[in-house]
């Protein structure tokens, strides 16, 4: 009987540890939550559940800027993985059917690469020049 009493003593101590240290833990948490959302207030976007909707940053994501257009016959990997549904492969596709191939002679021909259907165009025609 003993025994059981000082293993349910050992069980309430070792509960009332971890409870310390998840209020610990949670204040801890509350306190980053409060210095990243200050400077968040601060227009820095570091953390925010909801993103901000600039009018700088709506204007560059639509692809209304013309310096955010990706040159298909001149972009390197990393200007071509800016466009959306593009990964390091896909980039990689696009230089290697461009070095195969030639030039792209219209914006059309964007299709003509391996992964690339229309759906992926229609997201990115916006944003694609020559």
């Amino acid at each position: 009987m003993v025994l059981f009493f000082g293993s349910v003593s050992n069980l309430a101590l070792a509960q009332s540890a971890y409870e310390q240290k998840y209020s610990q833990w949670k204040a801890e948490q509350a306190q980053q939550d409060q210095r990243l959302k200050n400077r968040a207030d601060t227009n820095s976007n570091h953390y925010l559940s909801r993103p901000s909707t600039s009018t700088a940053s709506s204007s560059i994501s639509s692809g209304a800027n013309s310096s955010s257009k990706v040159r298909l016959n001149s972009a390197n990997i990393e200007q071509l993985m800016q466009l959306n549904g593009v990964g390091k492969k896909k980039a990689e596709a696009i230089i290697e059917y461009r070095n195969k191939n030639g030039k792209f002679n219209s914006v059309d021909d964007f299709m003509k690469i391996k992964g690339i259907g229309p759906a992926l165009f229609n997201k990115n025609k916006a944003k694609l020049a020559l």
